[in-house]
């Protein structure tokens, strides 16, 4: 234990440490040109007494004497700092709302991206048909309408936009789980953040826990439940960061500590309000988060525009156009 203020301890602490090498290394020689150097460092009772045991050769009462001197020159040093202690306690408080801001932002976001995976799931076939033949009518009566032109080159552009979309990669698309798997979703990603929250890490440590946390809350908004699950056991079976508050010592650092946290607070606190204040969040809130009832009509609706624009096309040139023979 010595070890670790060896830097900021009187050079007697250095010596313990040597005679307790030496004492394993039954270096008999050096152990009493030590003792020596001992009693003209830290002059005094204990000094004295580890002396004479080391010249008679009791190595064993030697060690004891040597832990109780190490304890009663260590322990001043573990004395708290008040206001260390009251600024730890304030930054653990930040730490935690800022673990609640982040996990309300990422809950808002994963309902936003649910709901949006949804919809995707229930309507981009007809929307995308939809597009089309509107894209297809509309450079039909540009031919005949050369005034229609700049409108039938905004629907092109939007079918081409929506086709980007339609074709999402399989890793964009979010999963859809069970209540029960939401519960579990819900507490590992907890767990997890607590174990590889960049603000709880050492600096040195912070770039790779924030490219584990960026991953995490990836996979969460996902409903990824598999990755959450790998990510959290494997922080919890293999521990790789150290936090930092148990480290810091210094009031300043802690103060340091203290500002960057609450900025990223209120960074965190401004992100879950956009969200929050998006369309889809208030449209989803409007509906109090229960969106089936809504898909299903919008569905009806976009399927029904397809038949219109069908009807149109098969009205006015007895055909159906299709996107792969456009």
């Amino acid at each position: 234990m010595a070890e670790q203020y060896q830097e900021n301890t009187p050079p007697s602490l250095k010596t313990l440490k040597a005679i307790r090498q030496f004492i394993a290394l039954e270096d008999k020689e050096s152990l009493v040109l030590i003792a020596g150097r001992l009693q003209k460092e830290s002059p005094g009772q204990g000094s004295r007494l580890i002396a004479e045991a080391l010249e008679k050769g009791h190595f064993s009462d030697a060690l004891e004497l040597i832990g109780t001197l190490e304890g009663a020159l260590i322990k001043p040093a573990l004395r708290p700092d008040p206001e260390i202690g009251q600024l730890k306690v304030a930054y653990h408080y930040l730490l935690q709302q800022l673990s609640v801001a982040q996990e309300q932002r990422a809950e808002a976001a994963r309902a936003v991206d649910s709901f949006q995976a949804r919809y995707q799931a229930q309507t981009s076939e007809y929307i995308f048909r939809a597009l089309f033949l509107s894209k297809e009518k509309l450079r039909l009566q540009a031919e005949e309408h050369p005034e229609l032109q700049e409108t039938a080159d905004k629907a092109a552009e939007d079918y081409e936009n929506y086709a980007t979309v339609f074709n999402l990669k399989s890793e964009d698309l979010q999963f859809v789980l069970s209540e029960p798997d939401i519960a579990k979703l819900k507490k590992l990603y907890r767990q997890a953040c607590l174990l590889c929250h960049p603000d709880r890490v050492k600096a040195e440590q912070r770039e790779r826990a924030q490219e584990i946390f960026e991953e995490l809350t990836k996979a969460y908004t996902r409903n990824d439940l598999p990755r959450v699950s790998a990510i959290a056991n494997l922080l919890s079976q293999s521990p790789e960061f150290d936090f930092a508050l148990d480290t810091v010592q210094d009031a300043e650092a802690l103060r340091q500590l203290i500002e960057r946290t609450r900025q990223q607070l209120r960074d965190t606190e401004e992100e879950h309000q956009a969200i929050t204040r998006s369309s889809t969040y208030q449209l989803l809130k409007s509906l109090d988060f229960e969106w089936e009832d809504y898909l299903k009509l919008m569905a009806k609706n976009l399927k029904a525009r397809v038949a219109e624009l069908e009807k149109w096309h098969l009205t006015h040139y007895q055909c159906i156009p299709n996107p792969e023979i456009s």
